[in-house]
Protein backbone atom coordinates (compact mmCIF):
# COMPACT_ATOMS: atom_id res chain seq x y z
CA UNK A 1 0.00 0.00 0.00
CA UNK A 2 1.63 3.44 -0.88
CA UNK A 3 2.09 6.02 2.14
CA UNK A 4 -0.15 8.77 2.17
CA UNK A 5 1.92 11.90 3.25
CA UNK A 6 1.17 14.23 6.32
CA UNK A 7 0.08 16.92 3.03
CA UNK A 8 -2.14 14.26 1.60
CA UNK A 9 -3.65 13.57 4.85
CA UNK A 10 -4.59 17.65 5.37
CA UNK A 11 -5.86 17.15 1.94
CA UNK A 12 -8.13 14.56 3.10
CA UNK A 13 -9.81 16.71 5.25
CA UNK A 14 -10.28 19.23 4.52
CA UNK A 15 -11.68 18.06 1.13
CA UNK A 16 -14.32 16.25 4.00
CA UNK A 17 -14.39 19.58 5.78
CA UNK A 18 -16.16 20.46 2.40
CA UNK A 19 -18.02 17.79 1.53
CA UNK A 20 -20.01 17.56 4.48
CA UNK A 21 -21.18 20.72 4.90
CA UNK A 22 -22.61 20.90 1.25
CA UNK A 23 -24.03 17.43 1.49
CA UNK A 24 -26.11 18.61 4.93
CA UNK A 25 -27.14 22.46 3.11
CA UNK A 26 -28.33 19.78 0.09
CA UNK A 27 -30.29 17.79 2.56
CA UNK A 28 -31.31 20.97 4.58
CA UNK A 29 -32.51 22.04 0.81
CA UNK A 30 -34.39 18.96 -0.20
CA UNK A 31 -36.65 18.95 2.83
CA UNK A 32 -37.23 22.78 2.05
CA UNK A 33 -37.64 22.35 -1.56
CA UNK A 34 -39.97 19.26 -0.54
CA UNK A 35 -42.06 21.15 1.88
CA UNK A 36 -42.14 24.13 -0.79
CA UNK A 37 -43.99 21.91 -3.22
CA UNK A 38 -40.79 21.32 -5.99
CA UNK A 39 -41.03 19.00 -8.83
CA UNK A 40 -39.91 15.54 -8.21
CA UNK A 41 -37.42 16.07 -11.04
CA UNK A 42 -35.65 18.69 -8.75
CA UNK A 43 -35.65 16.43 -5.71
CA UNK A 44 -34.24 13.48 -7.42
CA UNK A 45 -31.54 15.89 -8.87
CA UNK A 46 -30.91 17.28 -5.12
CA UNK A 47 -30.78 13.74 -3.37
CA UNK A 48 -28.52 12.19 -6.04
CA UNK A 49 -25.90 14.80 -5.51
CA UNK A 50 -26.49 14.41 -1.69
CA UNK A 51 -25.75 10.72 -2.22
CA UNK A 52 -22.64 11.65 -4.18
CA UNK A 53 -21.58 13.74 -1.37
CA UNK A 54 -22.02 10.76 1.29
CA UNK A 55 -20.61 8.36 -0.88
CA UNK A 56 -17.24 10.85 -1.10
CA UNK A 57 -17.21 11.34 1.87
CA UNK A 58 -17.41 7.54 2.89
CA UNK A 59 -14.56 6.97 0.52
CA UNK A 60 -12.58 10.09 2.11
CA UNK A 61 -13.08 8.76 5.70
CA UNK A 62 -11.99 5.05 4.56
CA UNK A 63 -9.23 6.85 2.91
CA UNK A 64 -7.81 8.64 6.48
CA UNK A 65 -8.56 5.16 8.15
CA UNK A 66 -6.39 3.15 5.71
CA UNK A 67 -3.72 6.41 5.84
CA UNK A 68 -3.70 5.85 9.59
CA UNK A 69 -3.69 2.51 9.85
CA UNK A 70 -0.12 2.84 7.78
CA UNK A 71 1.17 5.24 9.40
CA UNK A 72 0.61 2.90 13.12
CA UNK A 73 2.30 0.55 10.77
CA UNK A 74 5.32 2.33 9.71
CA UNK A 75 5.45 3.58 13.08
CA UNK A 76 5.59 0.12 14.75
CA UNK A 77 8.38 -0.44 12.21
CA UNK A 78 10.19 1.94 12.89
CA UNK A 79 10.15 1.35 16.71
CA UNK A 80 11.61 -2.07 15.60
CA UNK A 81 14.15 -1.10 13.51
CA UNK A 82 15.54 1.90 15.79
CA UNK A 83 15.16 -1.27 18.85
CA UNK A 84 17.42 -3.32 16.29
CA UNK A 85 19.86 -0.74 15.62
CA UNK A 86 20.53 -0.07 19.28
CA UNK A 87 20.91 -3.38 20.39
CA UNK A 88 23.54 -4.22 17.28
CA UNK A 89 24.99 -0.77 18.28
CA UNK A 90 25.99 -2.46 21.91
CA UNK A 91 26.64 -5.48 20.46
CA UNK A 92 29.01 -3.87 17.70
CA UNK A 93 30.46 -1.76 20.79
CA UNK A 94 30.79 -5.15 22.78
CA UNK A 95 32.44 -7.34 20.31
CA UNK A 96 34.89 -3.57 19.60
CA UNK A 97 35.30 -4.21 23.51
CA UNK A 98 36.48 -7.89 23.51
CA UNK A 99 38.72 -7.39 20.41
CA UNK A 100 41.05 -4.51 22.31
CA UNK A 101 40.74 -6.79 25.04
CA UNK A 102 42.29 -9.76 23.02
CA UNK A 103 44.52 -7.19 21.43
CA UNK A 104 45.56 -6.06 25.16
CA UNK A 105 46.21 -9.52 26.30
CA UNK A 106 48.41 -10.51 23.18
CA UNK A 107 50.66 -7.18 23.63
CA UNK A 108 51.10 -8.52 27.46
CA UNK A 109 52.10 -11.96 25.91
CA UNK A 110 54.18 -10.23 23.34
CA UNK A 111 53.21 -11.87 20.32
CA UNK A 112 54.43 -10.83 17.54
CA UNK A 113 52.02 -9.85 14.59
CA UNK A 114 51.82 -13.03 12.43
CA UNK A 115 51.79 -14.98 16.10
CA UNK A 116 48.57 -12.65 17.06
CA UNK A 117 46.87 -13.38 13.77
CA UNK A 118 47.37 -17.25 14.66
CA UNK A 119 46.48 -16.77 17.86
CA UNK A 120 43.25 -14.51 16.35
CA UNK A 121 42.36 -18.02 13.74
CA UNK A 122 42.90 -20.38 16.55
CA UNK A 123 40.57 -18.66 18.60
CA UNK A 124 37.72 -18.70 15.59
CA UNK A 125 38.41 -22.46 15.28
CA UNK A 126 40.17 -22.88 12.35
CA UNK A 127 42.42 -26.05 11.86
CA UNK A 128 46.15 -25.20 11.30
CA UNK A 129 45.89 -26.35 7.44
CA UNK A 130 43.16 -23.74 7.16
CA UNK A 131 45.19 -21.33 8.71
CA UNK A 132 47.94 -22.30 6.52
CA UNK A 133 46.08 -21.45 3.61
CA UNK A 134 44.98 -18.34 4.58
CA UNK A 135 48.05 -17.11 5.50
CA UNK A 136 49.93 -18.20 2.34
CA UNK A 137 51.96 -20.27 4.78
CA UNK A 138 52.81 -23.92 5.56
CA UNK A 139 51.52 -25.73 7.83
CA UNK A 140 54.17 -26.10 9.91
CA UNK A 141 55.32 -22.46 10.35
CA UNK A 142 51.25 -22.47 11.05
CA UNK A 143 52.01 -24.88 13.95
CA UNK A 144 55.57 -23.15 15.22
CA UNK A 145 53.24 -20.33 15.33
CA UNK A 146 50.95 -21.79 17.44
CA UNK A 147 53.28 -23.15 19.56
CA UNK A 148 54.82 -19.83 20.28
CA UNK A 149 51.53 -18.28 20.71
CA UNK A 150 50.96 -21.09 23.70
CA UNK A 151 54.14 -21.06 25.51
CA UNK A 152 54.58 -17.41 25.90
CA UNK A 153 50.84 -17.11 27.09
CA UNK A 154 51.84 -19.95 29.84
CA UNK A 155 49.14 -22.34 28.00
CA UNK A 156 49.12 -26.04 26.75
CA UNK A 157 47.42 -25.41 23.89
CA UNK A 158 44.50 -24.69 22.17
CA UNK A 159 41.64 -25.52 24.49
CA UNK A 160 43.44 -23.69 27.48
CA UNK A 161 43.99 -20.38 24.85
CA UNK A 162 40.10 -20.30 23.93
CA UNK A 163 38.70 -21.37 27.66
CA UNK A 164 40.78 -17.79 29.01
CA UNK A 165 39.25 -15.85 26.55
CA UNK A 166 35.52 -17.40 26.58
CA UNK A 167 35.55 -17.10 30.64
CA UNK A 168 36.11 -13.12 29.88
CA UNK A 169 33.51 -13.27 27.30
CA UNK A 170 30.91 -15.29 29.15
CA UNK A 171 31.69 -13.15 32.29
CA UNK A 172 31.18 -10.00 29.99
CA UNK A 173 27.84 -11.29 28.74
CA UNK A 174 27.23 -11.84 32.28
CA UNK A 175 26.93 -15.78 32.45
CA UNK A 176 29.17 -16.33 35.32
CA UNK A 177 31.00 -14.90 37.37
CA UNK A 178 34.26 -17.34 37.59
CA UNK A 179 33.00 -18.69 41.14
CA UNK A 180 31.47 -21.74 39.73
CA UNK A 181 34.35 -23.27 38.77
CA UNK A 182 38.09 -23.26 39.22
CA UNK A 183 40.27 -20.27 37.18
CA UNK A 184 41.29 -21.68 34.09
CA UNK A 185 43.94 -18.56 33.83
CA UNK A 186 47.74 -20.39 34.75
CA UNK A 187 48.96 -18.12 37.54
CA UNK A 188 50.66 -14.84 36.49
CA UNK A 189 48.88 -14.55 32.93
CA UNK A 190 46.18 -12.39 34.07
Amino acid sequence: MPSESPNQMKKQWALMGTVIPITLLLGLDMIDDYRSGVSTEHLLIEVAFSTLGLIAAGLLLEGISRARLHAGSLEEHLTKAVSEAERLRAETKNASAQTESFERQFEKWQLSPAEREVATLLLKGLSYQHIAASRNASEGTVRQQALSVYRKAGMSGRSELAAYFLEDLLVACGRGNGSEYPASRPPGNA
